[in-house]
Order: structure tokens, then sequence, then C-alpha cells
């Protein structure tokens, strides 16, 4: 069973890095933003779909499950 391990990771490496550039950077006036997916239906998502929605519910403004 994939566990998103790696997936997790990814993400968490991007939010790492964009934190990292707007402390260096943030003071000579420069914005760093990051745009990362939420969850998307996939037979992984699919495996556990209560779960899935608590994430979808919990973490995400707009409280759905994206279809791709």
């Amino acid at each position: 069973m994939a566990t998103g391990f790696g997936f997790k990771r990814a993400k968490h490496t991007i939010r790492g890095l964009n934190r990292s550039a707007a402390i260096e950077f943030g003071s000579r006036g420069v914005r760093v933003n990051e745009l990362q997916p939420g969850v998307i239906d996939t037979e992984m998502t699919q495996a556990n779909p209560e779960g899935t929605q608590r994430v979808a519910d919990t973490g995400i403004p707009m409280r759905r499950v994206d279809t791709g």
C-alpha cells in the first residue's frame, strides 16, 4: 500500500525552500510565494475515502477533493 511518503517529503521540501528564500530575500523587498496541490482523487486516496475527505475538510479551504 502506498503511504504517500515521497509526496509529503517533496511538499515539505518545497515549503522549506520557499520559507528560506523568504527569510533571506524578504529584507530586500522580494516576495516569495508557493502554490501546492491539495488532495487529488487517485487510487491511493480512493483506498481510504473517509480519511481523504477528512483531510479535505480540515486542511483545504474549498473542502473538496480535486479530480485532476
